[in-house]
């Protein structure tokens, strides 16, 4: 492939992506738009929002926000000390899962770093 074709390649690669992205977009405030009526019809006494820190790395999880939230009765306090507790035990399939990501994202790496050269872009790799 010569570099003009090269070059076209990657703009289409870059538009096709930017056009992924506003769809996406699109598509999750459609769906914002939508989460107060859905839950007004499902009349929940509570809505558990998660926020707390992550132990792990410090953050402060973004609690869950959409318009018309302060309509219910949200409890912000209750999901997490149980999330936390529910990340540290594990049964034994998704300590089996965990380990198979972990071996294929190994491999994954291994196989870009045989690949990888000055001046090829991230994308590239992908291949």
């Amino acid at each position: 492939m010569n570099a003009k074709a090269k070059r076209q390649s990657e703009e289409e690669q870059r538009k096709q992506e930017k056009t992924k992205e506003r769809r996406a977009s699109e598509l999750m405030k459609e769906a914002e738009n939508r989460i107060a009526d859905v839950l007004t019809k499902m009349k929940p006494s509570v809505l558990l929002t998660l926020r707390g820190v992550n132990t792990d790395s410090g953050s402060t999880c973004r609690e869950a926000s959409f318009e018309g939230i302060s309509q219910f009765q949200v409890n912000n306090s209750l999901l997490h000390p149980v999330i936390v507790e529910c990340r540290l035990l594990k049964t034994d399939m998704e300590l089996e899962v965990l380990r198979y990501t972990n071996r294929i994202s190994s491999e994954a790496h291994k196989e870009v770093m045989k690949r990888v050269k000055p001046g090829l872009k991230e994308y590239e790799m992908e291949r």
